[in-house]
């Protein structure tokens, strides 16, 4: 034959978080876990066998809960009331922020329910009569809390530094001939990103390579060593090449001259040279002894060549 012995977990007792009150004020605690309950110590306390007692402590107290669930199990939690003049009062831990962000000061709790709450200043504040406000100060500032709970009170402050942008320079405009590439550079971070970024060799460099087929405005956007960003900007004009228009095929004697002629450019350069008046001019005389074809390359004014 067999028998089951079947296991049962203990309750969850719960005894609530700790709390604190000013010397002969009362507070309700609240237990959890269980359908019995008995708090002990029970003279400071208005019914030692319900789950929401009021306690009313003239000192500082730890009061334990036994709980009992539906299945007879038993469990113990703890605890404490804390009785004294000053309000338990917590401003957060200091900030860094960067200028022109938020955040959210105060501690969690700033003090204990029902307090009432005032800080120092409005000064980059969202509200003072609040646990939590949003603060955005432009310069590094010490806020002061002063909680009040009946005739108790608490004071605690939190530094918020603020650090200014990074001063972030992308470098002058650049011209460029199209099909030609410019290395763009940028100072001012720890890390960048750039876009756009299809017409970089790399965008998360300080100093890509660019290669735009048309003007193009690059953004770039650093972040320093405390996280603060800030961006600037580069133009990368593309110039498109010189339009090259040059003299027809000629025959000649030999022993004859033609003049060659070519326009679009600032500058020109012949090859070959030897056969040649001027090599350099846009319409030097040729007198070559066999046939020859002369290529010339033209510079424009924005230095670009074809």
């Amino acid at each position: 034959d067999s028998v089951t012995v079947n296991v049962n977990q203990l309750p969850l007792a719960d005894a609530g978080p700790d709390l604190w009150i000013c010397p002969f004020d009362s507070i309700q605690i609240i237990a959890g876990g269980g359908v019995i309950y008995s708090w002990t110590p029970v003279d400071s306390l208005s019914n030692d066998s319900i789950f929401n007692p009021i306690a009313f402590p003239s000192d500082t107290t730890e009061y334990f809960v036994t709980v009992t669930d539906a299945n007879g199990c038993v469990k113990m939690d703890s605890m404490k009331l804390d009785v004294g003049l000053a309000v338990p009062t917590d401003a957060g831990v200091d900030k860094i922020i960067c200028i022109f962000d938020t955040i959210q000061i105060g501690g969690n709790p700033t003090a204990p329910v029902g307090s009432t709450f005032s800080w120092n200043t409005s000064n980059g504040l969202s509200d003072t009569a609040i646990a939590n406000p949003s603060a955005f100060p432009q310069d590094t500032i010490m806020y002061y809390v002063t909680s009040t709970n009946f005739t108790c009170i608490g004071l605690d402050s939190v530094l918020v530094i603020v650090n200014p942008l990074p001063t972030v320079e992308a470098g002058a405009n650049v011209p460029v001939c199209i099909y030609d590439s410019v290395q763009l550079n940028a100072t001012g971070g720890t890390s960048y990103i750039w876009t756009p970024a299809d017409s970089l060799s790399d965008d998360s460099i300080s100093n890509p390579f660019a290669f735009p087929t048309d003007t193009t405005e690059y953004f770039v956007t650093a972040t320093d060593v405390n996280g603060c960003v800030n961006n600037d900007s580069v133009t990368v004009i593309v110039n498109p090449l010189p339009t090259v228009v040059i003299s027809n095929d000629v025959e000649v004697c030999i022993g004859d001259s033609t003049q060659l002629n070519a326009t679009g450019g600032a500058n020109y350069v012949w090859l070959p040279a030897d056969s040649l008046t001027d090599d350099s001019i846009f319409n030097p005389i040729a007198f070559p002894s066999d046939t020859t074809n002369y290529v010339v390359t033209v510079t424009d004014g924005n230095s670009c060549v074809n």
